[in-house]
């Protein structure tokens, strides 16, 4: 992996996450619309800081391509900290809801940027030579995992659908709001363990 790779992979992932920022901001402006303020405001700070925050693990899956475990671990530890913290403050500093998923999604882009920009340190600018069937099967491999992890996306989706259905939208954002800090340090806390 290059530096200009990595900022590709970046990019395409931010890229991606426009995708979910529309939605998101589609969702709260519903919400909004609807006289429900307070469950439009906080998808809407949610939604602005997401296609950064979500490239948390990105940082540590360079550094272990690249050998520099102790770094790995270090980038992964300090992210979830920083994530935690930021989690922490705005529980404990605010009472709005959008303020509290600004703190915590602002505190995890700034430790993800942080990361990311030391991993971008320990890449070089060019490869000289690659082995093009190897790089065709990595990417054949990718959209394999790509593929298989499709279901395991869609069973938090089809949750979130039926606690909407049942419950509603205000307790939907509640069970959103509560189980996303929980989802996300799962996935780090497993990238620190590999």
């Amino acid at each position: 992996l290059t530096r200009r790779e990595l900022s590709s992979l970046i990019f395409t992932q931010f890229h991606w996450g426009l995708f979910a920022l529309c939605g998101a901001l589609i969702f709260a402006g519903f919400h909004t619309y609807r006289g429900n303020a307070a469950l439009g405001e906080p998808s809407v700070a949610g939604a602005i800081l997401t296609p950064i925050a979500n490239l948390y693990l990105v940082p540590g899956l360079v550094l272990a391509g690249l050998k520099k475990f102790g770094l790995k671990v270090l980038c992964d530890t300090t992210i979830i900290l920083t994530t935690l913290g930021g989690a922490l403050i705005g529980v404990h500093l605010f009472t709005e809801p959008s303020l509290i998923m600004l703190s915590y999604f602002g505190a995890q882009s700034i430790a993800t940027l942080a990361a990311l920009s030391l991993t971008a340190f320990f890449l070089p600018h060019k490869i000289k030579k690659r082995d093009r069937t190897l790089l065709l099967t990595h990417a054949e491999d990718g959209r394999t995992l790509t593929y298989l992890q499709i279901p395991f996306s869609l069973i938090p989706a089809i949750e979130k659908a039926l606690v909407f259905l049942i419950l509603g939208p205000v307790s939907l954002a509640l069970f959103v709001i509560a189980s996303l800090p929980v989802e996300h340090f799962k996935s780090a806390f497993r990238n620190l363990m590999q």
